[in-house]
């Protein structure tokens, strides 16, 4: 598993934390510096039976190579959580 696997894998966990029950992540995309994802809230089932959503947004965590000054890439995925969530 590489490192940003594992920083978005503790991302997910720490974001649907946050989501509570009618929110959620999907559509995550990412490459060995950074990742995205999409917010989705469910507002509904269709007659189909289908569920019925709005996104709140697509989100793209960049984390800062700098630990030092920044600090773990961890800890800057919650300072970026804490601003946005």
């Amino acid at each position: 598993m590489t490192k940003i696997e594992k920083l978005m894998e503790f991302a997910q966990k720490e974001i649907n934390n946050r989501l509570g029950t009618y929110k959620y992540t999907d559509d995550w995309q990412w490459n060995d510096r950074c990742f995205q994802f999409e917010v989705l809230e469910l507002i509904g089932i269709e007659k189909s039976g289908k569920p019925k959503e709005k996104s709140c947004g697509i989100f793209r965590f960049i984390p800062y190579a700098d630990e030092e000054f920044y600090g773990t890439a961890e800890e800057q995925f919650i300072n970026w959580m804490n601003e946005r969530f």
